[in-house]
């Protein structure tokens, strides 16, 4: 197996690109584990399958921030959250299962298309 080479700025390409992600999480909802993927594979040079796990880990605390203040404005749909959560959970753990199973190459594909998937939608 080949070693990967890390950047030498980890630590300032880390928080910078951090900061980056939560901000789009934080302001947008959605996108932080798409970058925070990207940053991790990319930028930093991580394994595939360990970028995936770690943007799980670098999403949650900026959801759990962002999802305090969204409640404490009133602007959370409670019946809607419910019943998606639901799915969301069940689907979670059900990808985190067979991400541990499947190889990097083929989650690196299935990622890239989603992401133009997410990409062509946006635009039309």
């Amino acid at each position: 197996m080949q070693k990967i080479k890390k950047p030498k700025f980890n630590k300032v390409l880390s928080l910078i690109g951090g900061g980056f992600v939560g901000f789009i999480n934080g302001f947008l909802g959605a996108g932080g584990g798409i970058l925070a993927v990207l940053l991790l594979d990319y930028v930093l040079k991580e394994k595939k399958k360990n970028s995936h796990a770690t943007a799980i880990f670098i999403v949650l605390p900026t959801s759990l921030i962002s999802s305090i203040i969204y409640i404490s404005s009133g602007v959370v749909e409670w019946g809607t959250l419910i019943n998606v959560m639901i799915g969301v959970i069940l689907g979670g753990a059900i990808g985190a299962i067979l991400l541990n199973k499947i190889n990097s190459k083929i989650v690196g594909v299935v990622f890239s298309f989603i992401v133009i998937i997410a990409g062509i939608r946006m635009i039309l």
